[in-house]
């Protein structure tokens, strides 16, 4: 067994038996240990903790597995499921380098091990989030709709101007002008359902069941991780919408996998090729973390502004004062979309009001510079 293909075996034990451990940190892991080699068992294992393990009371659980993996003990006593994973051997691994040859083993097709718990979403969040979300349509009303208003340096309202005559036997007394309302946008959200994302699958529940709230047809709803998946329709047909995740969980091969953000938007791109238009706020909430070819992300990304009238990137991370658009999707992400913010602004109207007016201002004045 190659020692990355170890690495990720071994990070599958830590969390059968309750550690924490995303599919970056089995990266990092990967490169540390492609790095120091299994030579020295010490070094091992503190290149291994360090990239692993986050919290003090997980080095117990983790030093005995580590002792038994690596030491050749039997290790039948760990009770967990075979990890469903897919080997792909791609050239000489020699001459890779480690984040390559960790991804050589890593399957983007893995799905989390049979019986997984997916904790249900929070009727009190979802209604939090359903007041971000009408907030965000009526604060992104793009275009001009059919109702007029009255406006003061609006057009003349040649049939207001005739009403008013009426009251003045016939005579033009007054000037009225009106402007168009806009229509409030339509939002397209994509949720990245994703094993790196696992700690926010309750909240990406609820926020999924907060857009029942919303008229029909206002809005389209896609989850994601190696695929798209439509869930529009399914949201309208659960009773208790909070339960999306164990409803998608079971019928769809998506939920807990890896992470193809390029290849499930140019998806969206293809399958659905009206969908966005200049009416469009487009939402992806995912943390950036991809596995995927990062040019096609490039380019979908480029195609998806060009047809939105509003892009967005959500991402739980960035509520951290320490957070950095670090990961490679999220730098990529940063040359295209209107806005990267973290997802905790849907919970919080006026945060999102002046999150999306500072936002609005800085693309009107890189319009007035280009």
């Amino acid at each position: 067994m190659d020692l990355a293909e170890k690495v990720v075996v071994f990070a599958r034990l830590l969390r059968a038996q309750g550690v924490p451990v995303s599919t970056g940190e089995e990266v990092d892991a990967a490169a540390a240990a492609l790095e120091v080699g299994e030579d020295d068992l010490d070094l091992l294992r503190a290149a291994l903790r360090a990239a692993l393990v986050k919290r003090r009371e997980h080095y117990s659980v983790f030093d005995e597995l580590f002792n038994k993996f690596w030491g050749g003990a039997p290790i039948s006593e760990v009770r967990i499921e075979p990890p469903r994973l897919e080997v792909r051997i791609e050239g000489d691994l020699s001459k890779l380098d480690p984040v390559s040859r960790f991804l050589s083993v890593y399957s983007p097709n893995e799905i989390i091990w049979e019986g997984l718990e997916v904790e249900p979403g929070s009727r009190g969040l979802t209604r939090r989030i359903a007041r971000g979300l009408r907030t965000l349509r009526r604060l992104l009303a793009l275009y001009p709709g059919r109702r007029l208003r009255r406006s003061r340096g609006g057009d003349v309202d040649f049939k207001a101007v005739m009403r008013e005559s009426l009251r003045h036997f016939g005579e033009p007394a007054v000037i009225a002008t009106s402007r168009r309302k806009k229509s409030k946008s339509r939002i397209v959200a994509l949720f990245d359902v994703s094993n790196s994302m696992r700690e926010e699958w309750a909240w990406l529940q609820s926020a999924m069941a907060a857009f029942r709230h919303l008229p029909s047809g206002s809005y389209e709803v896609f989850a994601f991780s190696v695929k798209l998946e439509r869930l529009t329709e399914t949201l309208q047909t659960l009773e208790n919408p909070e339960e999306i995740g164990r409803i998608v969980y079971k019928s769809l091969d998506i939920w807990g996998s890896g992470t193809r953000i390029g290849d499930s938007l140019s998806q969206l791109l293809q399958r659905h090729p009206g969908i966005l238009t200049r009416r469009t706020a487009t939402l992806i909430i995912s943390d950036g973390w991809d596995l995927g070819d990062l040019d096609a992300l490039d380019k979908a990304l480029e195609e998806a502004k060009r047809r939105s009238g509003f892009i967005a990137w959500l991402t739980p991370h960035a509520s951290s004062p320490e957070f950095k658009p670090e990961a490679a999707a999220l730098r990529i992400a940063l040359r295209h979309v209107d806005l990267l913010a973290p997802t905790a602004i849907l919970e919080d109207p006026r945060l999102l009001a002046k999150t999306l007016l500072k936002a609005t201002m800085q693309r009107h004045d890189a319009n007035l510079k280009v």
